[in-house]
């Protein structure tokens, strides 16, 4: 026989062969188009988010100030507070970046805005600007302080930064002078190892549902394409052309839904132009990966599914290898190891709470290795467990539809059980990222209530680096009792003086103090310990009190205030000075600790109103600070985590409900059959739905459970990982109602009688 000519021949059937496709198994070039979009928009994503980190790092170069030695610092040009002595919390959940300046116009323009503001002076950022007219505890940081303009994108990392450039005063101690900006070398501090896990997760649960998708997708055949293999062969087409004709047919389809989903994609990114739910975001230009690049990505897509599908052409069996028949089971000894692994991967996770006990920090390494592990296991794994459960099953099926509906999952793996292995792999890391994601944020929201209603009075350390705040102004800031704490002096000897009154000292103790005079300083003993003795001297020496020495004569005659065994231990023989005594005590710049119970439910108003007033004070609140989630430092990476989380489902169950439309029409033949033998309707359902949504069912409840102990190791090395029993009981829902969901979809192709027309029709 002939061969076909190689110019118009191939093409004209290439095109036949489309409108028939089209015209019968619309429905899967529909679901295949689909997912070239998702991964279109998946390659383009990526893309714009390696150029987007780029462009922030450099951006925010150019923002960092070059600064000088804090010794060269002069009356004139350009200086700001040292950004190192900034506080890093965040306020309501919002990132606020505060650059405060002072200057005469001499030294090196400030980006993005137009002078250097005045003490009583801010620019701040649109998305600032927008802020601060909803959020009261973001607008108590700037109290006081009158908008002076807004900051241009020259002045920014990204359109929704909230930024704020805002004047100070000269007698700044922590002022640094400012030679210019574009800070060669900015420090990268220790987020680079969180980066990496970030940024590896977020791949693995994306990618790898995403690569399955299209190349299950693209191998997925139907009747019509086992015949038209089988008849072009015999016809004489070469095994090279059948496969391009084959490989063109889905490239063509591809293609199509790659060019929507990048058109998708760019003006989603000019639209849209933050991470949904989040105050990270982007400038157009820097998220455009530019045509030459979107080529790029849309000729590898097509690529990589025109070879896919070519690839699944057995010309020598005339049928495609992919879903015409289950997949072959993989080899016994990848079983074995398989399961090996698994095992092992289990049995150290579930020992974690003595192994770290042992291994510490070798401990965490040993637990993500041994997560990804059990992912990989489970994949390898989870199919081989669906078939051998339903093979001991086969034997005490009681009806037609049970044996039938068994025996089709018994042979051998299918494409969709592979998939659905892979949808329980991003199940375990998506519970696992968000275990991590608890880590990151402190334990979340929930742990910081359960804080809160343990704790209603929050004992909060506040330090006063720049010694600019007075007893009244914290307390009146705060409105909560304080006690403030300096270094005093009798003699050469060091020793804390507290200030304060009374019923200060009763609060933060939890009782009453006895003996407090409040009329006259006292030494401090603290309830159950042996009275200390005062240093000797007969005066104490303030910093820059009004009073600069007090007479410690009368002081010695009286008795202690004796306060409660919850106050710190170094105020142990401490100086109590009442502070209507000293009433405007400042310490001109040496610095003095606040301590005070806060109410929980104003804490973030309160330390914005401190905050506001000194921008370069500290804040502790001790064990609880490992519970706020304002004390977050990463909160780019939840946000990358949270999305890519996201994703990964939506794109999971997109790709399993493709492949298992493909499969299920290749078992209408056996449906059929059964139908023809006599069982009754609900009998052929019943079959239909054991050969497809349950063993999907069981897959990712597997995936649910090994995610579940995942979790469950983290949090025995850390208590903020939390066990998420909600999210797992929605995905376990999930996973049920995806397994109904897609066998009630598939029902009419189930039943669907065959296209009996027999050949190839040109």
């Amino acid at each position: 026989m002939s061969k076909f000519a190689p110019q118009g021949t191939a093409v004209w059937i290439l095109r036949r062969v489309l409108i028939r496709d089209l015209r019968r198994a619309g429905g899967r070039l529909a679901a295949l188009a689909i997912g070239a979009v998702v991964v279109t928009l998946l390659g383009l994503s990526t893309m714009a988010a390696v150029q987007v980190i780029g462009a922030h790092q450099e951006r925010s170069r150019s923002l960092g100030a070059t600064v000088a030695d804090p010794s060269d610092r002069t009356d004139d040009g350009l200086s700001m507070v040292n950004p190192e002595l900034l506080s890093s919390r965040r306020w309501d959940g919002h990132s606020v970046t505060r650059n405060y300046f002072v200057g005469d116009g001499t030294g090196p323009a400030i980006p993005g805005v137009s002078r250097v503001p005045d003490r009583d002076e801010y620019f701040a950022s649109p998305a600032l600007s927008e802020l601060l007219k909803t959020d009261g505890s973001v607008a108590q940081l700037f109290a006081g302080r009158r908008l002076a303009g807004t900051i241009t994108p020259t002045g920014l990392i990204h359109p929704h930064e909230l930024r704020a450039v805002l004047g100070t005063e000269r007698d700044q101690w922590a002022l640094v002078p400012v030679v210019g900006f574009g800070d060669p070398a900015p420090s990268l501090g220790d987020d680079r190892l969180v980066n990496l896990t970030v940024g590896l997760l977020v791949a693995g649960c994306v990618w790898v549902p995403g690569v399955a998708f299209l190349i299950v997708g693209s191998r997925l055949a139907t009747t019509e394409r086992r015949r038209r293999a089988r008849q072009l062969h015999a016809l004489g087409m070469s095994t090279a052309t059948v496969k391009v004709l084959h490989g063109s047919e889905v490239g063509v389809t591809v293609a199509a839904g790659g060019v929507l989903g990048a058109m998708v994609f760019h003006v989603w990114i000019r639209r849209v132009t933050a991470i949904p739910g989040t105050d990270t975001g982007y400038f157009t230009a820097d998220a455009d990966p530019g045509l030459l690049a979107t080529v790029v990505v849309l000729a590898v897509v097509v690529l990589v599914a025109g070879a896919a599908a070519a690839s699944a052409v057995d010309i020598k069996s005339g049928a495609s290898r992919a879903t015409t028949r289950p997949r072959r089971q993989l080899a016994p000894s990848i079983q074995r190891a398989g399961r090996a692994v698994l095992l092992s991967a289990l049995v150290y996770l579930l020992a974690m709470p003595v192994l770290v006990q042992f291994l510490r920090e070798g401990a965490v390494f040993g637990m993500w290795l041994a997560a990804l592990l059990c992912a990989g296991g489970l994949a390898i794994v989870g199919p081989d467990a669906v078939a051998r459960t339903y093979r001991s099953l086969v034997p005490k099926a009681k009806s037609a539809g049970n044996l039938v509906g068994l025996r089709l999952q018994t042979g051998a793996t299918t494409t969709s059980l592979r998939l659905g292995s892979l949808l329980a792999v991003v199940i375990v890391l998506v519970l696992g990222a968000l275990s991590f994601i608890s880590v990151l944020e402190h334990g979340g929201q929930a742990r910081w209530a359960q804080t809160l209603r343990e704790n209603p009075q929050l004992p909060l350390v506040a330090t006063d680096i720049n010694g600019t705040l007075t007893l009244d102004t914290v307390e009146a800031a705060a409105t909560s009792p304080t006690i403030q704490t300096i270094v005093g002096r009798v003699g050469k000897t060091e020793m804390p003086v507290l200030v304060g009154r009374c019923d200060s000292l009763g609060a933060l103790g939890g009782k009453p103090p006895s003996n407090c005079d409040g009329t006259q300083p006292q030494w401090v003993l603290i309830e159950g310990r042996e009275r200390a003795t005062p240093p000797r001297g007969t005066s104490v020496n303030l910093p820059s009190a009004t009073q600069t020495s007090l007479d410690l004569s009368a002081t010695n005659q009286e008795p202690p205030v004796t306060v409660s065994d919850r106050l710190p231990t170094e105020w142990q023989g401490a100086l109590f000075i009442p502070s209507r005594t000293l009433p405007t005590l400042g310490t001109g710049g040496t610095g003095s600790t606040f301590f005070m119970l806060v109410d929980g439910s104003r804490l973030t108003p309160a330390l914005a109103a401190l905050s506001g007033q000194e921008p370069t004070i500290q804040f502790d609140l001790g064990g609880l600070t490992l519970s706020d989630p304002d004390a977050v430092q990463f909160p780019t990476q939840v946000a990358w985590l949270t999305t890519g989380a996201s994703l990964a489902l939506v794109i999971g169950v997109l790709g399993l409900f493709l492949v298992v439309v493909g499969e299920v029409r290749q078992r209408s033949a056996q449906l059929r059959g059964l139908r023809s033998l006599g069982a009754a309707r609900p009998q052929v359902l019943l079959a239909h739905a054991l050969s497809s949504g349950v063993p999907i069912t069981l897959v990712g409840l597997a995936g649910v459970s090994t995610g579940l102990l995942v979790t469950f190791a983290m949090h025995s090395f850390d208590d903020r990982a939390r066990i998420d029993l909600a999210a797992a009981a929605v995905l376990a829902l999930g996973c049920l109602l995806a397994g109904a969901t897609l066998t009630i979809l598939t029902i009419p192709n189930a039943l669907k009688q065959s296209d009996r027309s027999g050949g190839f029709q040109a």
